[in-house]
């Protein structure tokens, strides 16, 4: 659109943009999936997997912003529309922020909309804390213009627990499992 003027183009983008609005859950954030399947299958759940929740909230600020690819395509209520999205992203991803036995860690790739707790996702995917995602989002956060003192805290506690449990030296183990088969 910003090259060519052309509407068709603009109203493509005003379209996908709904769907991303339509798309976010009630308590704030993203699933991986939409429309929803039910029942509390992991493609209903806020989803910081794959990135997900950081990419759909960096585009809605680039929007908001209205530069570069985003200038002069969406009005104003558009625009207060997306950063009241990432505003409400932002309260859930400080309410997913996983308690390790009373200290604040990171997230999980998945997390529950209603008890915001991490939740299973596909059968390899078990709750636990996702480091890459976890790196993804705290970058992300980092970035963020005049954040509140709760979500600095988060991102201070989020970046010493990752700290802390960092394994040095062995990203991957290869070894031989009790059956005498190749592991990793």
């Amino acid at each position: 659109y910003q090259k060519t003027n052309v509407e068709k183009y603009k109203e493509s983008f005003t379209k996908a943009l709904n769907m991303i609005f339509k798309a976010e859950k009630g308590c704030g954030g993203w699933s991986q999936y939409w429309p929803l399947q039910g029942g509390g299958s992991y493609w209903d759940y806020i989803t910081f997997n794959d990135d997900l929740m950081t990419n759909v909230m960096r585009l809605l600020q680039e929007i908001a912003k209205g530069k570069g690819d985003f200038a002069n395509i969406a009005d104003d209520a558009t625009k207060k529309h997306c950063q009241d999205a990432v505003k409400r992203a932002i309260d859930v991803i400080l309410k997913c922020q996983v308690d390790d036995n009373g200290t604040k860690a990171a997230w999980c790739a998945q997390h529950d909309t209603i008890n915001f707790q991490p939740a299973v996702g596909r059968p390899h995917e078990l709750p636990s804390i996702s480091g890459s995602e976890s790196a993804s989002l705290l970058s992300y956060l980092m970035t963020i213009e005049n954040p509140s003192e709760e979500l600095q805290q988060a991102i201070h506690a989020a970046v010493a627990w990752l700290d802390a449990h960092k394994i040095e030296g062995k990203a991957v183990e290869d070894f031989t499992n009790a059956n005498g088969e190749k592991d990793r």
